[in-house]
């Protein structure tokens, strides 16, 4: 569920010397790609347990869609976002840089949690 935190982790990512005006551009797409990629990693732990509280079942019951169309679609729009990112930061190595170790690390946290968790 949304909360407003993954706003908080997206400043967070970059170092506080850095102008805002080298990233806040992508700050909504950057949360965007904070919250959906634990709902896609999420997705099978989820299914297993027969959850519905979250972000992926909301999709399919409000807009009549498949759980697999609906985390398709959710994986495009991250996928998108991620590389919205990317390519705004390229001429930025600064902010680039501390995004994708952000990313690297989010990613495999994510995993390794789902994974104790199960």
């Amino acid at each position: 569920m949304l909360s407003g935190v993954e706003y908080a982790y997206a400043y967070c990512i970059f170092p506080s010397t850095l102008p805002l005006r080298e990233y806040v551009q992508c700050i909504m797409d950057v949360a965007i790609v904070i919250n959906h990629t634990n709902d896609i990693l999420s997705y099978y732990k989820e299914e297993m347990e027969c959850d519905s509280a979250n972000y992926l079942w909301l999709m399919t019951a409000s807009r009549g869609l498949t759980k697999q169309a609906a985390l398709g679609e959710l994986i495009e729009k991250t996928v998108q976002a991620h590389h919205s990112i990317l390519k705004f930061l390229g001429p930025r190595p600064e902010a680039y840089d501390a995004h994708v170790a952000f990313f690297d690390g989010y990613k495999l946290e994510e995993v390794m949690s789902q994974r104790s968790s199960s």
